[in-house]
């Protein structure tokens, strides 16, 4: 574990809790300027939602929380040469953020986005690695986007708040019709 304290925070909307209030729940990381853990007390606090202040109401770990992920895995010509190492980075990397009751999405993209439709346990993300053939193009911002507004959408996962992209890429993209912008804020 790293050495920061990641936190739940639960908020409503000043000057006192009602339950007729909307309630907001905020993750956030914090550490020292030494990288050492921060513990967090609610009275330390100060959030603002749309320029208005917000009570904080509570203040929890949220590590034990569900965590719904996707693996993005680029599987264009750009990476061939290395497919043997990438495949086993991605199923390592699957295999650990799959622990409890998390949930995983695999997702290979060149030209296009395939992703797995369905969450999967790491034996059939394993199979699916290991048919997996690299070429083509690269469509890295397309695949985040669609990810982020499919499979990981707060629409479609309304009770898993904890979602994460990881992404297995040399970084280049040349066959997306978004761009980098629209990507970012899919995300």
């Amino acid at each position: 574990m790293s050495a920061t304290s990641q936190i739940f925070v639960i908020g409503q909307e000043a000057p006192l809790p009602s339950p007729d209030k909307p309630s907001v729940e905020i993750y956030l990381t914090a550490s020292g300027k030494d990288a050492s853990v921060v513990l967090l007390d609610q009275s330390e606090l100060t959030v603002t939602l749309d320029k208005q202040p917000i009570q904080v109401t509570s203040v929890r770990p949220a590590k034990h929380d569900n965590l719904l992920f996707a693996v993005l895995l680029d599987a264009s010509t750009s990476n061939a040469r290395h497919s043997a190492w990438i495949k086993e980075a991605a199923n390592l990397l699957f295999e650990g953020l799959s622990a409890g009751d998390n949930r995983g999405y695999l997702v290979f993209f060149d030209v296009s986005a395939q992703v797995s439709a369905k969450t999967l346990q790491p034996s059939e993300a394993r199979k699916a690695l290991d048919g997996l053939k690299f070429g083509g193009g690269t469509a890295l911002f397309d695949t985040i986007a669609k990810t982020c507004t499919t499979v990981l959408s707060r629409r479609t996962n309304p009770d898993t708040p904890r979602r994460v992209i990881s992404l297995l890429s040399d970084g280049g993209d040349n066959q997306s019709h978004t761009g980098l912008k629209e990507a970012v804020q899919s995300a």
